[in-house]
């Protein structure tokens, strides 16, 4: 199950807003990330963007999906919150589909798969700063660094 724990260490690279780690899970930082609002970057300009943007992530994993083709991916279906810099929170469903290298072992190729013309956006409560620039949100200590995920290792409940 290497490539659902390649997952599972992305997400946590992202709560912990960690390029180092986010990159140590491609096989090359040009690896490409194809995205609806970014069109492709290399993932080593790709999150430093999503970073630079959005001071929180709360993903909360609905689906996966393995791959039956030749070719080795992992998809995920999520339910994103992005907390904004600006106070701003987005949500919204999007699909990640990871095509891994021949050795299921890094990450080669992301697709990033949402509708952003349906993006639900509200705003948290913000101040403006000296410069006046809305400062960072007030948001409950609850919504830090969140990333729930299933538990594939529970034995399943009975419906």
């Amino acid at each position: 199950m290497e490539p659902l724990n390649l997952c599972r260490r992305y997400l946590a690279a992202i709560n912990a807003s960690s390029l180092a780690d986010i990159l140590a899970l491609f096989d090359s930082p040009n690896a490409p990330v194809v995205s609806p609002t970014h069109g492709q970057l290399p993932v080593s300009a790709y999150v430093p963007t999503l970073f630079h943007n959005n001071e929180r992530f709360i993903i909360r994993i609905r689906h996966v999906f393995e791959a039956l083709s030749q070719g080795a991916s992992i998809a995920l279906h999520c339910h994103c919150t992005c907390i904004g810099n600006d106070g701003q929170v987005v949500e919204f469903d999007s699909v990640d589909i990871f095509e891994l290298n021949e050795a299921r072992k890094k990450f080669k190729k992301l697709t990033v798969i949402y509708d952003p013309t349906n993006l639900s956006v509200r705003t948290c409560r913000g101040e403006l700063n000296n410069a006046g620039f809305p400062s960072r949100p007030t948001m409950p200590d609850e919504t830090r660094y969140y990333n729930f995920e299933l538990d594939f290792d529970s034995p399943r409940q009975a419906a």
